[in-house]
């Protein structure tokens, strides 16, 4: 459970910063591969 917790962290972060970089498709693609 840590390991998901530490996981969803820096995935979520990495897609909310990509989502201000404006790059939609990019973000969704990563996020559904980072999960």
């Amino acid at each position: 459970m840590v390991i998901l917790t530490k996981k969803v962290k820096p995935f979520s972060v990495t897609c909310f910063n990509q989502d201000i970089l404006n790059i939609r498709k990019a973000i969704t693609v990563e996020c559904l591969r980072n999960v």
